[in-house]
């Protein structure tokens, strides 16, 4: 319930009874979280950490939306990945982390740094969505700093008529 008593709409829906459908749950959702991401649909797409110009390293904070047409999942398969190494306590470093989700519900998503994840290592959405959110420190010309890259596709969901 909203001010006076009124019926506050699902996101995504609008009209006196949200009889309107704007868009679906899921966009309405990533619109509503995810504002500053970027989104990626097209197969076959490379997925790195961004480019650092100074002669440091970059700070970076930063999430990827991949996401599959209808009756397709997204998959990421690795091909690097080295941030730093976990701290004593068993915690990625606070500016050096990737953390993969598979929906937009996940509270608990897979977290990873260091090497944990291996060349070839292949994460696929439930449905057609996966959310990458990466802090560090990137490269720049003059240092190696954490990087990691990924090739986005796309695969069918067998049995799906949608």
């Amino acid at each position: 319930m909203g001010p006076a008593c009124a019926c506050l709409c699902p996101p995504g829906t609008s009209g006196k009874n949200c009889e309107v459908l704007e868009m679906s749950y899921q966009d309405a959702m990533l619109k509503l979280f995810w504002t500053n991401s970027s989104t990626i649909t097209k197969n076959n797409t490379v997925v790195k950490n961004p480019e650092c110009s100074g002669t440091s390293g970059c700070g970076v904070v930063m999430d990827i939306v991949l996401k599959a047409g209808k009756c397709e999942r997204a998959v990421l398969t690795f091909q690097d990945f080295d941030l730093l190494k976990r701290g004593e306590d068993g915690s990625c470093q606070p500016a050096s982390k990737l953390a993969i989700k598979s929906k937009i519900e996940d509270g608990s998503p897979m977290i990873f740094c260091h090497k944990e994840i291996l060349p070839g290592q292949v994460f696929k959405g439930e449905k057609g969505l996966l959310i990458l959110s990466f802090e560090g420190t990137i490269d720049s010309p003059n240092l190696k700093y954490e990087e990691w890259k990924a090739l986005f596709t796309t695969e069918r969901i067998a049995g799906c008529t949608g």
